[in-house]
């Protein structure tokens, strides 16, 4: 299965955002983003003391738009 993510240059998203005050979504959502092939690979998601300092949010898209790469 391929990346979803893979071939896009740029997305915006529309939608309603809200923060994750709860410890077990907030966790769950830096668990996702740290299983990721690219931006699980920041030293970021691995410091536990700019983690305990992050604001997590999740949106919940009305509207995804982009622009994808050409082709190689």
């Amino acid at each position: 299965m391929s990346d979803p993510a893979a071939g896009w240059s740029s997305v915006v998203v529309l939608g309603r955002a809200r923060v994750l005050d709860s410890p077990a979504e907030r966790d769950a959502a830096l668990e996702l983003l740290r299983r990721h092939p690219v931006f699980g690979a920041s030293p970021r998601l691995r410091d536990a003391a700019l983690l305990a300092r992050a604001v997590v949010v999740r949106i919940d898209p009305d509207e995804i738009t982009g622009r994808t790469t050409a082709p190689v």
